[in-house]
């Protein structure tokens, strides 16, 4: 993508922006920094909204990528990581927050726009994110689904800190300290670190403090 595609991308977007600003309560959407989101049922949805050129269609694509997670995934996620005054922040920090919780994707919508289509475009985009969330809820309904979503359409190797936090999250600490020292034997140390400690460390910590209780 060229400087002149390139800006005139960004144009779009900002165009975009308010158009789905002006709609998005009608489809109960929040949005922050270009980040679609809400709340509904125990889970968490966002999806970052851009605007690109395509060099094989010669034009411009309003898309995103649907992403979810549990609710409770980023509450856990800080207290593990010793921050649960995040918990207070606005949810938009659930969506774009540089400390929180994976989220997974479930779909993804691309639309061909120009200037004078997309409003039309940002009305479309909103009602095909509703229709993608009420069809995974539609078989996702708790945590217990959601790990078993998770464990069919995800390889472990490539969400080794999303397995590990939901096997926390459904109480079975015993086999995240199992996954923990496998992980850790590897030298890996799952992608976040604060105060000399990565979140391998806190989330070793808390289990063994949870299993204490439990005593």
């Amino acid at each position: 993508m060229g400087r002149k595609e390139q800006s005139h991308a960004k144009a779009l977007k900002q165009v975009a922006i308010k158009h789905l600003d002006n709609h998005i309560k009608s489809y109960g959407f929040k949005m922050k920094s270009g980040f679609l989101y809400k709340r509904q049922g125990d889970f968490f949805f966002s999806m970052p909204v851009s605007v690109r050129y395509n060099n094989n269609e010669n034009g411009y694509s309003l898309s995103g990528s649907a992403l979810v997670k549990p609710y409770d995934l980023d509450d856990l996620f800080w207290d593990i990581f010793e921050i649960p005054g995040n918990k207070k922040q606005p949810d938009s920090l659930r969506a774009n927050g540089a400390y929180v919780a994976p989220s997974i994707s479930i779909d993804s919508i691309s639309l061909k726009v120009d200037l004078e289509n997309l409003a039309h475009s940002c009305n479309e985009l909103l009602s095909n994110f509703e229709k993608i969330i009420n069809k995974f809820l539609m078989d996702v309904t708790d945590i217990q689904s959601y790990f078993q979503y998770v464990k069919r359409t995800l390889e472990y190797n490539d969400e080794e800190l999303l397995f590990l936090l939901l096997e926390i999250q459904v109480c079975n600490y015993e086999g995240a300290l199992r996954m923990l020292e496998t992980e850790m034997s590897l030298g890996n140390s799952g992608g976040f670190r604060a105060d000399d400690k990565d979140i391998y460390e806190y989330a070793r910590d808390y289990c063994l403090e949870k299993l204490n209780e439990q005593k």
